[in-house]
């Protein structure tokens, strides 16, 4: 998350207010975090499950 908040290209996919169209997973911020998240567990061989949106303080 580091790395992209760092990156002024991914500034849009970091935000912390919904995209217009894309509210169901959150915030911008939210579904780069989940992305990662998911990427991880599969590099890991691990079952991922189904992540629609993360908490607040997780956000």
């Amino acid at each position: 998350m580091a790395r992209l908040n760092a990156t002024p290209s991914f500034a849009l996919f970091m935000g912390s207010e919904p995209l217009p169209g894309l509210a169901y997973g959150g915030t911008p911020r939210s579904r780069a975090r989940i992305n990662l998240r998911v990427a991880m567990a599969e590099l890991r061989g691990e079952e991922v499950p189904l992540i629609m949106n993360l908490p607040p303080d997780q956000q």
